[in-house]
């Protein structure tokens, strides 16, 4: 498992260093040397941020994974599906199958499963 986030950027003399408060983890996650590339604009401080941000991602993208795809049981916004999803019949959903796949890969690529 991940250290826990919320996580932290800060900007050093030669590098970003990424850190968590979580109690019990050392405070240092990881560290982004400066860097640029001048064919592609990418920075390291937007790499940085990026790294930064991933454990808030991870947990934005667990309850879109946890949605069952149509095929799988429910055809879309059927009244099965919303309350397999504990979702309000007045709420229209917009997901679409490659939407949650999409998720569940990234959180497998996260977690090495």
């Amino acid at each position: 498992m991940h250290t826990p986030g919320p996580w932290t950027l800060r900007r050093g003399r030669r590098h970003f260093h990424i850190g968590a408060r979580a109690p019990g983890y050392g405070r240092e996650v990881a560290v982004v040397r400066y860097t640029a590339n001048a064919d592609t604009g990418w920075t390291s401080e937007e790499n940085a941020r990026v790294v930064t941000a991933a454990p808030d991602l991870l947990e934005a993208l667990r309850p879109l994974a946890a949605l069952g795809l149509w095929e799988d049981n429910y055809p879309a916004n059927s009244e099965e599906w919303r309350e397999a999803h504990d979702l309000d019949s007045r709420l229209e959903v917009w997901v679409r199958p490659s939407q949650i796949r999409a998720a569940r890969i990234a959180i497998a690529k996260a977690e090495e499963k």
